[in-house]
């Protein structure tokens, strides 16, 4: 007992010599506010002090105002602690100036964080360690907006032997990062500096790492020239290869050419593959880079978010022109049959597979669908690319090009004595072309195979094969109901297109046909009946799909002007557009668009969807400033005709 009460006592004393602990005075003017009552900008809550433009009613000083009415000196603190088996304070401070409800003047960001931990605690005394670490972060702001210079620090032991671990230097001008930046990070050894404009990465930067390794980026309108690395041993360099558009765009004398106006990563990419060497060469000074723009924002997860990307490197943009829409369409709606080639020829390959003679070819077939299945999974990510409309921001010559027939121009299946190999030769020399044209011979390849398959099942098993085709056509028959009639949320307005599916084509009108097969006897003539219905389902189908994919592709053009959006590709915040009337016009014209078609048909239908998909991916690639003219036309439009003319010109200019 008694060495528990020296233990305790001991550890008091220690905390109340050691531990810093901050009170806030009460200022002539000013309204202070409890704990739990106003969370800080690091999103704590604390004691807050502020001035207001006029004096609070009595009975309201409980409740602390609203931003809007902040006028004068401002401060606020929290304090955390925590107590055994390690002892912490963490003491935040930021103190600044509210002008008209907005951060003005001189900011300060201050957290202090004192841990102690008790190492060894014996009869003769106590052994413990005390470890104290100061984060700074300290700038200013005009009218809301960080404008000026900037410097972040991270202090260990401020009071005795104060060692200053981490340093950055920057500046803002109007909201942008501008100017020079300097970070040191003596725990990692790095050293990094570079200038900014408008947060755009420019001109020399240089990195220094341990074991005496520098590196020298050359960047312009923050696209990356030039890599050079150093070291005691050898020096290597690279020149970056960009493409035709990148380049006339950094020759151009307006500001950015045809470069997109805010940063999209910190890994420069001009269409390079991930896998390349071009970006794998960056992969040293990235963690520097992230480090610095968490330090940026350090103590302000409000500015951060609203910010996004604060810094990084550009992107050239490059529109589709008209023959790679249709290209882009196509292929997207290859991709889909591809697969359902690919299920039947699985299915089909089930049945065959119990006939001793054809397992030879069952197991290669077997070899080959796994490659198409880890083909079809690798290249997921191109085809979410495409649907959201980001495939302007990829360079679709070199590079890529190269990458994609490096990939898919050919299969290799690997026998326990030897390969075979299966080629799908082309002549096109575009990205989109070479995809459309790739995805459709590995279709017609999956087709033979089928057809040879079937051919073998008829052989052996006529009768089964007649269950199959009509079990595959009752279970596309359900699926279609649940899919349109259960769960109608995913479609959205796009649901206009389906609407009618159960009474017209799923009900009376279906089980007549579909009776009119299963009750034929010529066998030719029952199958042409049944891969008649099947198709129909199957458009059935697509129409839904299509359906589905406008629903999705429009609900991210929404994003533009609700929220901030991320690049599925780079992670990355991009910017939110602000400019509402011309999506307001697309609005309308969409749903009027839906209701004309609800009782068209089929074909026209399918048609109408195409059109849609082609104007919502022209709509992601046009700028703010680029849709007054749109507009005038758009308002002296008669008729819905007219309208659906201006827009369709959309995606040709």
């Amino acid at each position: 007992m008694y060495f528990q009460q020296v233990k305790q006592k001991a550890i008091g004393l220690i905390l109340l010599k050691f531990l810093f602990l901050g009170a806030i005075p009460k200022v002539s003017g000013q309204y202070i506010f409890n704990d739990n009552e106003y969370i800080g900008n690091n999103g704590d809550t604390g004691i807050v002090s502020i001035s207001l433009t006029s004096p609070m009613p009595v009975s309201n000083k409980k409740f602390v105002p609203e931003k809007k009415n902040w006028n004068g000196p401002y401060r606020f603190q929290s304090q955390h602690k925590k107590t055994a088996p390690t002892w912490e304070n963490r003491n935040y401070i930021e103190i600044g100036n509210y002008t008209d409800g907005v951060e003005n003047g001189v900011w300060t960001y201050t957290e202090q964080t004192t841990a102690l931990k008790i190492e060894d605690l014996q009869v003769s005394g106590l052994k413990y360690r005390i470890n104290t670490v100061l984060k700074s972060h300290k700038g200013n702001w005009r009218k809301g907006v960080r404008n000026g210079d900037w410097i972040y620090e991270v202090t260990e032991n401020p009071i005795e032997n104060k060692q200053i671990v981490e340093t950055l230097k920057y500046r803002f001008e109007n909201g942008w990062l501008n100017g020079p930046m300097g970070y040191e990070n003596n725990r990692d050894q790095i050293k990094v500096s570079g200038q900014f404009s408008e947060g755009m990465m420019v001109g020399d930067w240089i990195w220094n790492y341990r074991d005496s390794i520098t590196e020298h980026r050359l960047y312009e309108k923050g696209v990356l020239i030039s890599l050079e690395r150093y070291s005691n041993k050898d020096t290597q360099q690279w020149m970056f290869p960009l493409s035709t558009r990148c380049l006339d765009a950094l020759k151009s004398r307006d500001k950015t050419g045809d470069l997109v106006h805010y940063p999209m990563s910190l890994t420069f990419s001009d269409g390079y593959p991930k896998q390349s060497q071009w970006v794998q060469l960056q992969k040293n000074g990235l963690v520097a880079l992230e480090y610095i723009h968490e330090r940026i924002s350090a103590f302000l997860p409000s500015w951060k978010s609203e910010m996004g990307l604060a810094f990084g490197t550009n992107r050239c943009i490059y529109p589709l022109n008209g023959e790679e829409e249709l290209q882009l369409s196509k292929c997207l709606e290859l991709r889909q049959y591809w697969e359902i080639v690919l299920n039947q020829l699985r299915d089909t390959l089930y049945l065959v597979e119990r006939y001793p003679q054809q397992q030879m070819l069952c197991n290669k077939l077997r070899l080959w669908l796994q490659i198409q299945d880890d083909r079809f999974n690798y290249t997921q990510t191109w085809r979410e690319i495409m649907e959201t409309g980001r495939l302007v921001y990829y360079n679709r010559e070199g590079q890529l090009f190269e990458f994609a027939q490096e990939l898919l121009h050919a299969d290799t299946i690997h026998y326990p004595k030897g390969f075979e190999l299966i080629k799908y030769p082309s002549k096109v020399e575009n990205f989109m072309s070479y995809l459309v044209e790739n995805t459709q011979a590995r279709i017609d390849t999956a087709h033979f195979w089928l057809d040879s398959l079937i051919a073998i099942q008829k052989r052996y098993e006529l009768s089964k094969f007649m269950l199959q085709l009509s079990a595959q056509i009752q279970s596309t028959h359900d699926s279609l109901l649940r899919t349109c009639i259960v769960d109608t949320l995913p479609y959205g307005p796009f649901y206009g297109y389906l609407k009618d599916f159960p009474v017209r084509f799923l009900g009376e009108a279906f089980e007549r046909r579909y009776q009119s097969f299963l009750s034929q006897a010529e066998i030719q003539k029952e199958q042409s009946l049944g891969d008649s219905l099947l198709s129909d389902l199957k458009r059935l189908d697509q129409l839904r799909y299509r359906s589905l994919q406008l629903n999705k592709l429009w609900r991210f053009i929404d994003t533009f002007y609700t929220e901030q959006r991320v690049d599925a590709f780079t992670f990355e915040r991009l910017k939110v557009r602000t400019k509402k009337r011309f999506y307001e016009q697309l609005v309308a014209y969409t749903l009027a668009e839906i209701a004309l078609q609800q009782n068209m048909p089929l074909t026209e239908r399918l048609e109408s969807t195409l059109s849609l998909r082609r104007i919502f991916q022209s709509f992601l690639g046009v700028r703010d400033n680029q849709t007054n003219a749109f507009e005038r036309k758009l308002m002296k439009a008669k008729n819905h005709a007219e309208r659906r003319a201006i827009w369709e010109s959309l995606y040709l200019w």
